[in-house]
C-alpha cells in the first residue's frame, strides 16, 4: 500500500498533462542543462538497467538533445520529470545517503562534493552554475522524503486551485460578453424590451478574450492593458451604440436625451461652432417631430433663442455670422427689447413649440404678454451672455487642442462641455419661472434627463485626471438612469448592470496594478475577481474518464468515534476517479463520479493555502498520518469545476498544523460527509470519446 501511495504522491507532483507553452518555460537553458547532467548521472548507473520506465527516460534525453528528432516516440515532459525524481530517489537510497545526497562524483558517497542547491524544487541540482559552493543538499528545515513529497503536492494542489479558478474567471468573462440580455421595462407608461451585449461595451476586450483558448491564462501584459483603458475611456461612445440600436429606448426622454448629449459631445471634439451645434441638433432632433418629447422641445426653446440673436459682423464680402451678446443688447432701448421679446415670441408661437411647452395647464403661449415680457426678456439676455462665454471658452480649447494634449487641456475641454450644457438646464428653469411654476426640483426633467448631462461632463472631467474608477461609476449611473423602469420589471436591468460594474472595476483595477510596476499585484487582483470555472472540462466533455484526483474543498460531516459528533473543516483527498457525463449529445455537461480515496491531505493543504511562502512544513509528516480511505459520489456541475461530494472515509490522523506542530487525531475513525470541492484531475488514466 505504501508504494501505491508513493505512486500517486509522484504523480501528483508531476502535474496533470499541459500544453506546450506550460511545458516550454520547464525547459529554459539552466533547466535543460541540470536535466542533462541528471539524465547522464541516471542511465550509467546500475538501477537504471532494471528501471521500469527507463525506455520514457531514453526519449526524453535524445528529445533534450534533439527535440527535433523525427524518431523519438511521444514526448510527455511532466511524465519525464516524474520519472526523474524517481530515480534519483532510488539512487539515493542505493549509494546509502540521506534522501535528498545523491552520489554526483563516482566516489560512492553522497557528501558535499555532490550537490549544490536546487532552485527549481526540494531535490538535487548537479553542478554548481553561477559559481555557488558546493554544499550538501537537504529538503528545507531538515525533513524527509515523506514530508517533502506531502507538502510538494500540497502546494500544487494551492497552486492548481488558484489555475482553475482564474481560467474559469476569463471563461466565464467572455461568455458574459458574448450573451445577449432582453431587459423588459416599463418607460413614459409604454413596456418596452431593450437588448443589451456586454461586448459592445467592451469591443476591445471582448476580442482578446474571444481569441484565446482557456489552458492558460492570459499574460496581461501591455496589450492587454492597452485594451482595457481604450474600452473605459470609449465608455460613453459605446453606450451610444446600444440606445441607437434600441430604438424604443432612443425614443424615450431620456434616451433621446442622451442621443443629443452624445452628438453635441462629438461635434464640440470637433471644434464645431455652438451656434453650429444648436443648428444642428435642433435640424436633426426636431425637424417634422411636432416636439413630442420633453428633450425635442428643450432643443426647439435654446435654438429658437440662438437662431434669433445673431447677425453678420464684418465689412464688404467678409461677413461672420456672430452672435449678439449681453453688450449689444445693452445698446438696445426698451421699445427695442420688447420688440424682440415680441418677435421671438410669436416665432415660438408659428412653430407650435409655445403650445407643447406645458407644465400643469400652462402653455408659454399663454404665459407670455405685453405685461410680463420682461422676465421672458431678461432670459434672452442671459442667454446672450452665456453665449458669450462658451464662445471664447471654445477659442481657448481650440488653442489649446492644437498643441500637444495633456491633463489641464483635457480639464479645460471638460469646464466648455459644462458650460454647454449649462445651457439646457437654465432653459428650464426659465420655463418653470416663466410659467410661474415651482416644481422644478420635483419634475421629471430634474430627476431623470439632467442626470444625464452630469453623468457625461463629470465622466470627462474623470478621463481628464485618469480616474477610472469615477468614469466607471459615472456610467453605471448613466445605465441606470436609462433602464429605469416605472413599474416593477424583471431582475436582467439590474444584472446587466452588476455585471458592467464587476467586470469594468476588474479591468480599471488591472490598469492600476499594472502602472505599479509589480507583476505581483496583477497576480493579486485576478485571484481576487476569480470565479469558480481547465483540466476538470475532460470529465464533462468526454463520455467517461478515469483519473488519479484530488477534491480540494470544505466538508461537513458526522464522525463515529467516541463522542459520536459533527465536524467541519477543510479537505483534500487524493485518489482515483471514474466519470460519466450525464449529457453525451452536448459538449459540455454534468457529470457523476465515483472516486476512491486513498490519501488526504487537508492539513498540509489548508497550511499552504495560508501560507504559501513557507519553507517547508514545520514538521514531519508520516504517511500513515494522512492514509485515509474512502469512497464518494460526487457531482460535477456544468461549466465549473466546483462539485458537490457525498461519502465516508477513514479520516487521517493529521487534522490541522499549526506553525509549530502537527495536530493529530490517536485513531482513524469514520466519518460520512457532505462536501463542496474543486475538481482537480492530476493525471489522466484514459478517456472516452469527445462530443
Amino acid at each position: 500500500m505504501k508504494k501505491i501511495i508513493i505512486i500517486i504522491m509522484l504523480l501528483s507532483v508531476t502535474s496533470y498533462g499541459q500544453n506546450a507553452f506550460q511545458d516550454a518555460k520547464k525547459l529554459n537553458r539552466i533547466r535543460v542543462a541540470e536535466l542533462e547532467k541528471k539524465l547522464g548521472i541516471i542511465t550509467s548507473s546500475a538501477e537504471f538497467a532494471t528501471y521500469k520506465n527507463k525506455e520514457d527516460l531514453e526519449n526524453f534525453q535524445k528529445f533534450l538533445l534533439d527535440p527535433f528528432n523525427p524518431k523519438l516516440a511521444a514526448i510527455d515532459v511532466s511524465l519525464s520529470l516524474g520519472n526523474i525524481l524517481e530515480m534519483e530517489t532510488i539512487m539515493a537510497r542505493k549509494v546509502g545517503g540521506v534522501a535528498g545526497q545523491f552520489d554526483t562524483d563516482g566516489d560512492g558517497v553522497a557528501d558535499k562534493n555532490d550537490a549544490c542547491p536546487n532552485e527549481y524544487g526540494t531535490f538535487a541540482n548537479y553542478g554548481c552554475p553561477d559559481g555557488k559552493d558546493a554544499k550538501t543538499l537537504v529538503p528545507p528545515t531538515g525533513q524527509d522524503m515523506t514530508t517533502v513529497l506531502v507538502d510538494a503536492l500540497a502546494q500544487f494542489l494551492v497552486d492548481r486551485v488558484k489555475q482553475e479558478l482564474t481560467i474559469t474567471f476569463y471563461e466565464n468573462f467572455r461568455k458574459k460578453l458574448k450573451d445577449t440580455i432582453e431587459i423588459k421595462v416599463t418607460i413614459e407608461g409604454k413596456a418596452i424590451v431593450i437588448k443589451i451585449e456586454l461586448r459592445v461595451l467592451f469591443p476591445n476586450t471582448f476580442l482578446l478574450l474571444d481569441s484565446k483558448e482557456y489552458f492558460d491564462t492570459p499574460s496581461l501584459g501591455k496589450t492587454w492593458v492597452t485594451a482595457f483603458k481604450k474600452d473605459l475611456i470609449n465608455l460613453p461612445s459605446q453606450l451610444e451604440i446600444i440606445v441607437r440600436s434600441n430604438t424604443d429606448l432612443a425614443t424615450t426622454d431620456v434616451g433621446s436625451f442622451t442621443l443629443i448629449s452624445f452628438d453635441v459631445i462629438e461635434q464640440v471634439k470637433r471644434g464645431d461652432h455652438p451656434m453650429e451645434i444648436l443648428d444642428n441638433i435642433n435640424t436633426k432632433y426636431t425637424s417634422g417631430m411636432n416636439f413630442k418629447t420633453l428633450s425635442q422641445q428643450l432643443v426647439g426653446f435654446i435654438n429658437l433663442i440662438s437662431s434669433n440673436l445673431t447677425y453678420l459682423k464684418g465689412d464688404g464680402d467678409v461677413q461672420v455670422k456672430t452672435w449678439a451678446i449681453s453688450d449689444d443688447l445693452q445698446k438696445l432701448d426698451d421699445t427695442s427689447k420688447k420688440f424682440l421679446a415680441g418677435l421671438v415670441y410669436q416665432k415660438g408661437v408659428q412653430s407650435k413649440l409655445f403650445d407643447k411647452i406645458v407644465i400643469g395647464s400652462k402653455t408659454l403661449t399663454g404665459s407670455i404678454t405685453k405685461d410680463n415680457y420682461p422676465s421672458f426678456y431678461s432670459h434672452i439676455q442671459q442667454m446672450s451672455g452665456n453665449f458669450k462665454t462658451i464662445t471664447a471658452l471654445l477659442d481657448r480649447v481650440k488653442s489649446e487642442m492644437g498643441k500637444e494634449t495633456t491633463t489641464k487641456t483635457l480639464e479645460q475641454y471638460a469646464v466648455y462641455l459644462t458650460a454647454f450644457y449649462n445651457l439646457f438646464d437654465e432653459n428650464m428653469k426659465a420655463i418653470y419661472q416663466i410659467l410661474g411654476s415651482n416644481t422644478y426640483y420635483d419634475s421629471f426633467y430634474f430627476k431623470s434627463i439632467r442626470p444625464v448631462s452630469e453623468d457625461l461632463i463629470g465622466f470627462n472631467s474623470a478621463l481628464a485626471q485618469k480616474n477610472y474608477a469615477e468614469c466607471i461609476l459615472l456610467s453605471t449611473n448613466l445605465l441606470q438612469q436609462l433602464f429605469y423602469s416605472e413599474v416593477d420589471s424583471d431582475t436582467s436591468d439590474k444584472k446587466v448592470i452588476k455585471e458592467f460594474f464587476y467586470y469594468s472595476n476588474f479591468l480599471a483595477d488591472i490598469i492600476a496594478a499594472s502602472e505599479s510596476g509589480n507583476s505581483e499585484n496583477v497576480k493579486k487582483i485576478v485571484e481576487n475577481y476569480a470565479m469558480p470555472v481547465g483540466s476538470y472540462r475532460i470529465k464533462r466533455s468526454y463520455s467517461h474518464s478515469w483519473d488519479i484526483s484530488a477534491f480540494p474543498g470544505l466538508y461537513l460531516g458526522y464522525e463515529f468515534d467516541s463522542s459520536q459528533s459533527m465536524s467541519y473543516g477543510i479537505t483534500a483527498p487524493v485518489g482515483i476517479s471514474f466519470s460519466r457525463k450525464h449529457n453525451r449529445k452536448v459538449k459540455d455537461s454534468s457529470c457523476s463520479t465515483f472516486f476512491l480515496s486513498v490519501i488526504d491531505i487537508g492539513a498540509p493543504f489548508s497550511y499552504r493555502f495560508t501560507n504559501d511562502d513557507a519553507q517547508g512544513l514545520p514538521q514531519e509528516i508520516k504517511w500513515e498520518q494522512i492514509f485515509s480511505p474512502g469512497f464518494f459520489y460526487i457531482y460535477g456541475f456544468k461549466n465549473t469545476p466546483i462539485s458537490l461530494s457525498l461519502g465516508g472515509q477513514f479520516t487521517p490522523l493529521l487534522r490541522d498544523i499549526e506553525d509549530d506542530k502537527n495536530v493529530l487525531k490517536e485513531e482513524n475513525v469514520f466519518r460520512l460527509s457532505l462536501g463542496l470541492m474543486v475538481d482537480i484531475p492530476i493525471f489522466n488514466l484514459k478517456k472516452g470519446k469527445l462530443k
